[in-house]
């Protein structure tokens, strides 16, 4: 099964060739904090089997990895999301976000990494001078 996925605003889009690949991970490491806020769900595939059928995505080299070896992250130049990263610690493999998937289905968690650095889930402040709103599709627009 060819699954295919893209970035935020479409300017790269890729086709994953990997029937394998149905297990994912969650990394909680504070690269992956920077890159999303606070965690990122990683599915594990060989880096021959993506393959970019619009667009060329960019390349962050980040070096300050705790393997200490470079991991070269694929970014959309125009919005910014996050595609894959192939880490040279790894070689020939790359983590491909799950969220750039168009179908997310028949996918399984396997493993959470990092958990200690993961940050503690919040409920909203207690009701005070500040508006709590809770949005979703077909919500009328916020007006200040």
């Amino acid at each position: 099964m060819v699954r295919t996925g893209r970035c935020y605003c479409g300017a790269v889009c890729y086709e994953l060739d990997d029937d394998s690949a149905r297990d994912f991970s969650v990394c909680y490491c504070e690269a992956c904090k920077y890159a999303s806020s606070s965690h990122t769900m990683n599915l594990r595939t060989d880096s021959d089997k993506i393959k970019i059928t619009k667009g060329t995505p960019k390349s962050f080299i980040d070096t300050k990895t705790l393997s200490g070896k470079p991991m070269d992250r694929k970014f959309c130049g125009d919005c910014g999301n996050a595609l894959f990263s192939e880490p040279s610690s790894l070689p020939g493999k790359a983590f491909l976000k799950v969220g750039t998937l168009d179908d997310k289905s028949g996918l399984n968690l396997l493993v959470e990494v990092f958990c200690s650095n993961a940050l503690q889930p919040f409920e909203p402040m207690p009701q005070g001078k500040h508006p709590q709103l809770t949005l979703g599709a077909g919500s009328p627009a916020f007006e200040a």
